[in-house]
């Protein structure tokens, strides 16, 4: 059963701004997110050991994994 994430609904200028988003709501958008592991991984500059990781909920992103995921978020939806 896919999580709903804080992000579905929400189109702001940058998703990290909002105090409210914790890295847990990251590592659930990457959880959801249709791309494998592989190309994951490369978009964010990072291993494919914490994407998988983070898919299990076991590996929390820092500010750095976070900035680069909400570029992602951004340019996938325009």
């Amino acid at each position: 059963m896919a999580r709903r994430h804080v992000f579905a609904n929400k189109v702001p200028k940058r998703v990290g701004d909002l105090k409210s988003n914790t890295g847990v709501d990251y590592a659930i958008w990457v959880q959801n997110c249709e791309l494998t592991n592989d190309e994951l991984a490369v978009l964010l500059g990072i291993d494919v050991r914490y994407v998988t990781r983070m898919r299990k909920l076991d590996w929390i992103p820092d500010t750095s994994v976070r900035e680069r995921i909400d570029q992602l978020i951004l340019t996938r939806r325009e």
